[in-house]
């Protein structure tokens, strides 16, 4: 399964390469990111927002990405505007780069329980959800769903076939957090 996409996934995280992720085909968006963490199935963006500014991790299957540029005029208008030019390192208790046998999914969504992190979940459907995972088993995650104002929207049992992605660290989950914590 070393598709041409792929050996570029691999060859972005071995030099440090800014690339635009496409996986949306019907509205044609994209994430722009350094590749974190790559595996058979599964790619950990460190992304970028526009202004060039840090904006979270994303994590996505492999199967999901349609198209992947890099060295456009886009990508460089924004490494130039990048304080840094490197993605920035992530604490897990994996190893970075490419790992062949890791449930990327499963260890992301256990480390956001353990780390209490405000997550964002996004169904194939391009339903949202942000907020705790608060436990997880092979087949089903269970969150405590913030709305937007910070406050508790009840608990979602979501089968993670149906998830699309995973994002956290970012400026919406951190909006979030934030709100949630000065209610308290």
């Amino acid at each position: 399964m070393k598709t041409l996409m792929f050996k570029k996934l691999v060859e972005s995280y071995n030099t440090n390469c800014l690339l635009e992720v496409y996986t949306d085909q019907v509205n044609n968006t994209f994430a722009v990111g350094f590749v974190s963490c790559i595996t058979d199935n599964e790619l950990l963006l460190n992304l970028v927002n526009s202004y060039g500014a840090e904006d979270g991790f994303l994590l996505i299957r492999i199967n999901d990405i349609y198209c992947i540029n890099y060295a456009t005029q886009y990508l460089k208008n924004i490494i130039s505007l990048l304080n840094n030019n490197k993605s920035r390192q992530i604490e897990f208790m994996f190893e970075k780069g490419y790992l062949k046998n890791l449930d990327l999914f499963s260890e992301i969504l256990q480390e956001n329980i353990k780390n209490h992190r405000m997550t964002r979940i996004k169904l194939y459907n391009n339903t949202n959800y942000y907020g705790f995972i608060e436990e997880k088993d092979q087949d089903i995650i269970q969150i405590e769903i913030i709305d937007e104002y910070g406050l508790n929207d009840g608990i979602s049992y979501i089968k993670m076939d149906d998830i699309e992605q995973v994002s956290f660290d970012g400026v919406d989950e951190n909006r979030r957090f934030r709100i949630v914590k000065s209610l308290k």
